[in-house]
């Protein structure tokens, strides 16, 4: 895409370029469009059929190489209906959708006008990389990207006069004693005020060792980009030019958020039994306390969480909330105890109800379920708005999830292994939310994920069935009317869904296997998901009883898309609903931003250079 937007001479060539590629993409939604370049910004005005276009377009847009700013003024006039479905956008609105359209209309009025804050991290050491050393490590935020493989970062959508931005950044690494934290400055006028920041290289480090380092950025709490690269290596007594040393290839996270966690749980796997947390907490809050980091030892997270959760598919319902007390106990005795202290303090500041995300690297282990040693306390996702999100994949998060259909998978399987509750559900989501009843089959599912049967923007992909978790008779799968859907059959092909329309998955399968086999069931399928850019996801860690699995899903979603719920907030609502009867209800968890609801998409819109000058395009409709 980069080669096709290089050709360009001028913003009339460059109109043409992308009239062109949304013509192919989308015929007749382009009505108009506008390009007015000035300095380093480029104003996108015009009037376009549909949001799914709109996001498209700027995406093309975001692709021109270069560091400008797109501001966004392009209107939505309308849908067009596609000749496949004459009626797919009626038969999706669900009973009352005049509010939650109301609510999208106020969402894109209150952005508009805003720009979008793009930076480029960098990292720069100061002083011999020897072992045992003390140096200096320069972290900054810049216009252009000034190091081999820096990403671009959405750091705030902004009105035009907003100044300065503060970002705090976290850095850690194998190599140091202790993680860095500090805090950049980004000015409006350009330029920016870097971190520079002190750091202890251990003493055991090798000479010639590479220094692998993870950045994560906040703006106010919020989740703004992670970067994976490389400080340098370690020196030998001959001395080495760590600048010599070629940086990975990066990893990035780009995210944007309307609402803003009260406490972010960063949890890294940095080699070994080693868990090193960190943690963010709102700007202002003073707890009095010194640490804001720990590590803990987990010989094996995988197989501490199989045996802690093995009996939990199985636990009748009147000991299932004493006995999920017992296992989130546990859970939280293999917190660090820094990290016990400061949720103390913090719900004493706060209460019981404040929102948390989860940014990890290693899924076994659900947090979510720990129960505190604090007065009252029940597992963290029965009264907390918790989300988790993987941090080690590349794929941004998004903080609204998308409008659109909502395309229901169903089986009706033979020799009576049909779900009653299963069909239930899809009967509610299709009564009450609207939903498309899509044909379960192999070839349905992968021709909606794939986009080559997709009726318009798809909020979400339900499925209520049978699934499996990986054993020696395949990968981890859905068990459609026909055949299996396993997890490998899902690439950036047949999974370019989430990629067109940041969807949000559910998966309400219960697992067929042996019971100590689930937890790689959802911890294939949802970092899997995320990867390939769906918004969220909403899944069971073990096998779930029909009729309670039902009445979750029905709670949660009910909250989120009739009554404008968070993700976080909406399925701890759900939880503690049937917290007390059924150990479905501890099953669910959700991947995605805690805050996100559903609602307009806003894309990570980044531009290029060049001249003022301005052009309009008119098509035919």
């Amino acid at each position: 895409m980069n080669g096709i937007y290089r050709q360009w001479r001028d913003l009339a060539e460059l109109a043409g370029i992308v009239e062109a590629l949304m013509e192919r993409r989308f015929p007749g939604e382009l009505l108009c469009l506008r390009l007015e370049w000035s300095g380093r910004k480029i104003r996108v005005e015009g009037e376009i059929a549909s949001e799914t276009a709109r996001s498209t377009l700027l995406r093309h847009l975001s692709a021109i190489p270069g560091t400008p700013t797109l501001i966004d003024e392009l209107t939505v006039t309308g849908f067009f209906e596609p000749a496949t479905n004459d009626d797919w956008f009626l038969r999706r609105q669900p009973t009352g959708a005049t509010e939650s359209d109301s609510v999208a209309q106020g969402e894109r009025d209150h952005e508009r006008g805003k720009e979008a804050i793009v930076r480029h991290p960098s990292l720069q050491p100061e002083g011999r990389l020897a072992a045992g050393a003390t140096i200096g490590v320069i972290v900054d935020l810049t216009e252009a990207a000034e190091t081999f493989g820096s990403p671009a970062l959405q750091l705030a959508r902004l009105a035009p006069g907003w100044g300065q931005l503060d970002v705090d950044v976290l850095i850690t690494s194998r190599a140091f004693v202790h993680p860095l934290r500090g805090s950049i400055r980004v000015l409006e006028e350009g330029g920016s005020r870097p971190a520079r920041l002190p750091a202890v290289l251990r003493d055991d480090l090798t000479s010639g060792a590479a220094i692998e380092v993870s950045l994560m950025f906040f703006e106010e709490q919020r989740f703004c980009g992670s970067w994976d690269t490389r400080l340098g290596v370690v020196a030998g007594e001959s001395g080495v030019d760590p600048s010599l040393a070629a940086p990975r290839k990066p990893i990035i996270s780009i995210a944007s958020s309307a609402g803003k966690p009260d406490l972010t749980i960063v949890i890294r796997s940095l080699g070994g039994e080693r868990l090193d947390w960190n943690w963010q907490l709102p700007r202002g809050i003073e707890l009095g306390l010194g640490s804001i980091a720990g590590s803990v030892q987990v010989a094996d997270p995988r197989g501490y969480a199989r045996e802690l959760l093995r009996a939990c598919p199985l636990m009748p319902g009147a000991a299932v909330k004493r006995r999920m007390v017992s296992i989130g106990e546990d859970i939280w005795l293999k917190t660090p105890q820094e990290f016990r202290t400061t949720y103390a303090a913090l719900r004493e500041r706060l209460g019981p109800n404040f929102s948390i995300q989860l940014l990890l690297d290693e899924h076994s282990i659900p947090w979510e379920m720990m129960v505190p040693d604090v007065e009252g306390a029940e597992a963290l996702y029965l009264t907390h708005p918790i989300a988790r999100w993987p941090v080690a994949n590349g794929a941004d998060m998004p903080w609204t999830l998308p409008t659109g259909a909502i395309c229901s998978f169903v089986p009706q399987y033979r020799d009576n292994r049909t779900l009653p509750a299963a069909l239930l559900e899809g009967e509610w989501l299709e009564n009450s939310l609207g939903a498309l009843r899509r044909k379960a089959s192999v070839d349905g599912f992968l021709s909606l994920m794939g986009c080559t049967d997709a009726p318009g923007p798809v909020s979400m992909v339900h499925f209520a069935g049978h699934g499996r978790a990986a054993n020696e008779d395949g990968g981890a799968g859905l068990l459609m009317e026909d055949d299996w859907v396993i997890a490998s059959d899902l690439n950036s092909k047949s999974a370019s869904l989430g990629m067109r329309d940041r969807s949000m998955v559910v998966l309400n399968a219960c697992e067929m296997a042996d019971v100590g086999s689930e937890l790689g069931w959802v911890s294939g399928w949802a970092p899997l998901l995320v990867r390939h850019r769906f918004g969220a996801v909403i899944a069971p860690l073990w096998r779930v009883q029909d009729n309670a699995a039902h009445e979750v899903i029905v709670s949660g979603l009910h909250r989120m898309y009739r009554a404008g719920y968070g993700i976080g907030a909406a399925f701890a609502a759900a939880r503690a609903e049937r917290a007390s009867d059924s150990a479905a209800a501890y099953a669910f968890i959700t991947y995605g931003d805690v805050m996100a609801t559903i609602g307009r998409y806003a894309v990570t819109i980044a531009a290029a250079s060049g001249t003022s000058a301005s052009t309009c395009v008119k098509t035919s409709v």
